[in-house]
């Protein structure tokens, strides 16, 4: 908003004004809202007239109900009383108690002074929102409230909805304490007479009254014969007991194991107690007892516990439902259920009894589950029975067990067979359960015998071993242990038997005298029972001739022979018998042409066991190839027994093919220099191969497994094979298949292009090239010479000074442009050292490289270093003036330096005028263009036209035209004109000069007599009137007092005026309905006065910082006294809402127009 129209808007109502600050006269920041103040610096005040009605008293107004323990104790209980247009001075109210049929005793009234209820007052006038409801202050959760912060709840049955207090109504509270000498519930109260302070008149009474009642209780009780612990299965009985008025509702949770809480109910408990008509007969309290079963199912905790009671008035226990039950009696009771132990025996039964082995004992397991360990330990009684029909006899003995807690079996030993039963069980809490089987058979079992039939085994040599028949008792399996004995040899055996009868047959393989010993017999239950005499083992000798007999060695009767491997096939044979042996055997085969005819050899005196044999490869087979068997006939030991030998034939397999290598595919190929080159070789022969190559003279060797393989290779020239071997024999290259030639492509070259006149000098190996120096901004540019397949890329650095680039071109020709850097001047460099094609990627090219310089030379040109807009007056010679930063021009290139410069309007309304400076020698001067005069006022421009320099390089200066002109004001007197006519204003208003001239202008006033020169470079020039005084401006000038003026400009400042009601005070005056109020109004400033004020609606105390609604408004003019008053019998608040004096107006305009 302009400062011009801040007076139509002393007080604006935006935030602007709370954050905007503006320059006072004494040249300080103010807020607009801080010098105008607030409402309550201008209009303070109100008078409230309030018109009471008539005094009424209601107690207990929401016929809420009460209880009180029927013990004696130190509740607290306040019943409400509602009051209308009262202020209680003296108050009486009775107490009558019940009689145990409902009807009234003898009433007695006490009498108590109004003070005595102010410290319980909850309330006075009224509210508009939902928190005036009534709640009830002797509620449990309020004992520790002020009674200033209750209100009452209405309880129990029939109440009306708690009423909404109306403006003249108000809450107090009637203390009933030990202190009133009560009687034990139940009782009635009621008021007698209430006596109203300010009238000293009686007030109204309501026909209510307030019962108090016993408070209801509640409790379980039971006869607990084995405390808290009980079995499963077991059912407990209890009592609930329910003392209350009226009837009751009562409710507990019942909880088990493993279940949530269950919650029971029953209503209406005693109500059929009441058959009097007598008004008050549910007031008087009774006892009814409710009995309940629980069955205890399940194992663990079962727990019921009171969860609400409530009396047919509403009420609840006092002080808690825990704390106030029945005397020997709980709100809660607690059992826990154990688990019955259930016992059983482990690992037998009658039907599978455990053995019991000659000289030993035996284990029975009892097993415990179902109980934890917590529940103890168990006791088991077991009974002996020698019979199955576990009938007693006199030997039936008791064995008792004892299972520790935490462990779930026990062991016991029994040295008898019989059975064995369980009897008892018993556990810490409850007595157990026996669960099958519950009856452990033992049985004796005898040890194991065998019967041996031996006998010998003869044949043409004589005897060749033993057989022996054998019978056995036990249970199988058994495990017959015996020891054989050659020389000074001993072998140990074991021999299994599944079945009562079995046979062994000993037959050794070498002759001489044997000895058999047997020495135990294991069966299932036993373990190594010694046999013979005793236990000195069964023994049987003999001398034994084995039987002869021959066969091959080698597992595998197949095997091939290849062509380097000679005419005859090694075979090893292994004899049996006595020796020497005599051998028959035969060949027979068949040959790539035919089938070869049976061949015998025979070889005699052979005397070692094993023994290898040469046999001969068939003729025709050993030429061609091909497959023949070896068969042995007969063997013939040193006693000339022979035997006749039919075994599977041992084959032989001959191959007379050599391996061969050679290469496949094309002879020749080219790839890139780094890639790698895959040469097919193709093989003959059994793997794996090894292959031998030549390259460049450099033998090689390679291994492969595979008959189609590659050479990989990365080294250009020729490959050659030169052998090859097999897994069994040497091999052949194939003629004229065995060279491969691998060529590279050449990578691309780059060098500096022939028509690039250069002078050249070589430098660390490489060829260093310098250019003619050119002119800063000239084309320059030279032509390379690269070798390779297009496109290429180049990548190059550029150095100038300091300052390194890198940079990348591309190109399709072979001979490329490249433009040289001139925009900067100095020395630039080029260093072309990485060269890519099409086949090649960018790679440095080592010490082959191309290097550039060339000497870029700086063009003249010249600038304002700085250019600040200094003021001349009119007629001023253009040339420095003292003191002052005045325009600088910088010059560049070469010295003495020639510089044209043009002085110009900025209007344009007179011709430019040139002046030529030459030989200037400094790189910085100042303007000096004397004897030039300024002759018109204005804005005036120094233009740089030209500018030359030692050096043959044109001027060039594109890039500095925003630095080629400066410019300079030349002033004409400075002048201020008052925006508004009128010299008399008002505190907070803005007084608006328009200052004329150029900028910026010092403006001389005095503030009260007090002078201030103060600096702007605004045209529009203003103050905010913050105190009354008298403002003068007196002088006007341009910066530093350049051309000044003298002015005679007054403005006289009023203060804002202000009005207050009732002295400014807040006043609260009581009438009754006809009276009349009289409402004084003060006000100060300057008179006549007008003012407007309002009748609002009143408010309730506690919202005393809010004003309600305006119900009527009057504005009263040309008030010439400094006081005024009306008279009204409206109730209301009353305030003042606007002030105006003869200069001033609060709020609004406060100029007067």
């Amino acid at each position: 908003m302009p400062l011009a129209q801040l007076s139509t808007a002393i007080i604006p109502t935006t935030l602007k004004n709370a954050f905007t600050f503006y320059k006072a006269p004494e040249e300080h920041r103010v807020r607009l809202k801080d010098v105008v103040g607030n409402r309550d610096k201008h209009l303070r005040g109100e008078h409230t007239v309030r018109v009471g009605g008539f005094s009424t008293a209601k107690i207990n107004p929401t016929i809420q109900s009460f209880c009180l323990p029927e013990t004696v104790s130190s509740k607290p209980l306040t019943v409400p009383i509602l009051f209308n247009n009262t202020e209680p001075l003296v108050l009486a109210y009775s107490i009558t108690p019940l009689l145990p049929d409902g009807s009234l005793g003898e009433e007695r009234e006490v009498e108590i002074q109004g003070r005595e209820l102010e410290k319980n007052k909850y309330i006075t006038g009224y509210t508009d929102d939902d928190s005036d409801d009534f709640f009830d202050p002797n509620h449990d959760f309020y004992a520790h409230q002020s009674l200033d912060e209750l209100a009452l709840l209405p309880r129990g049955h029939g109440v009306a909805a708690p009423p909404r207090l109306q403006k003249t109504q108000n809450i107090r509270y009637l203390p009933l304490t030990s202190a009133s000498a009560l009687p034990p519930p139940p009782f009635v109260v009621k008021l007698k007479h209430v006596v109203d302070k300010n009238s000293e008149l009686d007030a109204r009474i309501a026909r209510t009254e307030a019962v108090i009642v016993g408070c209801p209780s509640a409790g379980f009780a039971s006869e607990d014969i084995l405390g808290g612990d009980r079995c499963v299965g077991d059912k407990v009985g209890f009592q609930l007991g329910v003392r209350s008025a009226g009837g009751a509702s009562v409710a507990w949770y019942s909880r088990g194991p493993g279940s949530h809480s269950d919650v029971r109910k029953l209503d209406s408990i005693g109500s059929t107690a009441y058959t009097t008509s007598a008004p008050h007969a549910r007031a008087v309290s009774t006892t009814t007892s409710i009995p309940i079963n629980v069955t205890l199912d399940k194992s663990g905790d079962y727990e019921l516990e009171l969860a609400s009671l409530e009396d047919y008035f509403g009420n609840n226990p006092y002080p808690s439902l825990y704390e106030s039950g029945l005397e020997q009696s709980s709100p809660i009771v607690q059992y826990h259920s154990h688990s019955l132990p259930l016992v059983s025996f482990s690992g037998c039964s009658a039907e599978d009894p455990v053995r019991l082995l000659e000289g030993s004992k035996s284990t029975l397991r009892v097993t415990v589950r179902g109980v934890e360990d917590s529940e103890g330990s168990v006791d088991v009684k077991i009974k002996f029975f020698d019979n199955p029909d576990l009938s007693s006899t006199p030997g039936s003995d008791i064995i008792n067990v004892h299972i520790p807690a935490g462990q779930p079996y026990a062991d016991i030993g029994v040295s008898k067979s019989g059975y064995y039963k369980i009897q008892e069980v018993n556990g810490k809490y409850c007595g157990g359960v026996t669960q099958m089987p519950d009856v452990c058979g033992v049985k004796s079992v005898p040890k194991p015998t065998i019967d041996m039939d031996i006998k010998t085994i003869e044949d043409c040599s004589g005897e060749v071993g033993i057989h022996a028949l054998m019978t056995l008792t036990g249970e199988a399996p058994f495990k017959l242990s015996y020891m054989v004995e050659f020389g000074d040899e001993q072998k140990r055996v074991e021999k299994k038997i599944y079945s009562s009868r079995d046979e062994l047959s000993l037959t050794p393989e070498r002759e001489g005298k044997y000895k058999y010993t047997f020495l135990s017999l294991t069966d299932r239950n036993y373990k190594d029972i010694p046999m013979g005499d005793k236990g000195k083992g069964i023994t049987a000798t003999q001398v034994v001739h084995p039987l002869a007999g021959a066969q091959f060695a080698e597992k595998k009767n197949k095997r091939t022979v290849w062509s380097c491997e000679g005419n005859e096939v090694d075979v090893d044979i292994e004899f049996k018998g006595s020796g020497p042996w005599n051998l028959e055997f035969q060949t027979t085969g068949t040959s790539a042409s035919s089938i070869t005819k049976p061949v015998t050899y025979h070889e005699n005196n052979i005397r070692d066991r094993q023994h290898t044999i040469k046999v001969p490869i068939p003729d025709e087979i050993d030429r061609l190839g091909g497959q023949f068997m070896i068969s042995l006939v007969s063997v013939e030991d040193s006693r000339r027994c022979k035997k006749v030998l039919a075994q599977n034939d041992y084959s032989v397999q001959v191959q007379r093919v050599k391996p061969t290598a050679r290469l496949f595919g094309t002879d020749r190929a080219t790839i890139l220099d780094g890639q790698t080159a895959n040469i097919p070789v193709r093989l003959t022969g059994e793997g794996p191969w090894k292959i031998g190559y030549n390259h460049q003279g450099e033998s090689r060797t390679v291994t492969t497994d595979k008959r189609e393989t590659d050479l990989i290779v990365d080294s250009e020239g020729l490959y050659e094979l030169v052998g090859i071997h097999d897994s069994h024999c040497p091999g052949t290259i194939i003629e004229n298949e065995d060279k491969f030639y691998l060529d590279f492509i050449p990578r691309p070259s780059i060098t500096l292009g022939e028509s690039t006149l250069s002078s050249r000098k070589p430098r660390k190996g490489a060829l260093h090239h310098t250019l003619a120096p050119v002119c800063k901004g000239d084309d320059s540019s030279i032509h390379l010479a690269i070798t390779g397949e297009p496109p290429f890329e180049i990548s190059y650095q550029h150095r100038e000074g300091s300052l390194v680039e890198e940079e990348r071109m591309a190109s399709v020709r072979h001979s490329p442009n490249v433009n040289l850097d001139t925009e900067v001047a100095g020395t630039h460099k080029y260093l072309f050292s990485a060269v890519g094609d099409a086949n090649y990627g960018l790679k440095d090219n080592g010490k082959d490289y191309v290097e550039i310089e060339q000497l870029v030379v700086e063009r003249p040109y010249a600038v304002f270093k700085n250019s600040p807009r200094i003021s001349y007056c009119l007629g001023d010679v253009l040339s420095p003036r003292p003191h002052e930063h005045n325009p600088v021009i910088e010059l560049h290139g070469t010295a003495p330096w020639d510089l044209e410069l043009e002085v110009s309007e900025e209007t344009g309304t007179t011709s430019p005028r040139r002046v030529r400076v030459p030989g200037i020698r400094t790189p910085e001067w100042e303007v000096d263009l004397a004897p030039l005069r300024l002759n018109s006022f204005g804005t005036h421009k120094i233009t740089i036209v030209d500018v030359h320099d030692a050096s043959d390089c044109v001027a060039f200066d594109e890039d500095t035209q925003s630095k080629k002109t400066s410019v300079v004001d030349v002033a004409e007197s400075a002048t201020v004109v008052p925006v508004d006519r009128f010299e008399d204003v008002c505190v907070g208003d803005s007084m608006d000069f328009q200052l004329g001239g150029s900028a910026p202008w010092a403006v001389t006033y005095e503030w009260n007599g007090k002078p201030q020169v103060v600096k702007t470079k605004s045209s529009n020039f203003n103050r905010i009137a913050e105190d009354e005084g008298l403002f003068a401006i007196t002088e006007v000038s341009h910066h530093s007092q350049q051309c000044p003026t003298n002015v005679d400009i007054k403005r006289i400042v009023h203060p804002l005026p202000s009005a207050s009601v009732s002295e400014g005070n807040t006043y609260i005056e009581d009438i009754r309905e006809g009276d009349q109020a009289e409402i004084k109004f003060t006000f100060v400033g300057t008179p006549p006065f007008t003012f407007t004020y309002e009748r609002r609606e009143n408010l309730p105390r506690v919202r005393h910082h809010e004003l309600g609604k305006v119900l009527e408004r009057h504005t009263i003019t040309n008030v010439q006294d400094y006081e005024h008053s009306i008279f009204s019998s409206l109730e209301g608040t009353y305030v003042v809402s606007f002030i105006q004096d003869g200069y001033c107006r609060y709020p609004k305009d406060t100029r007067r127009r």
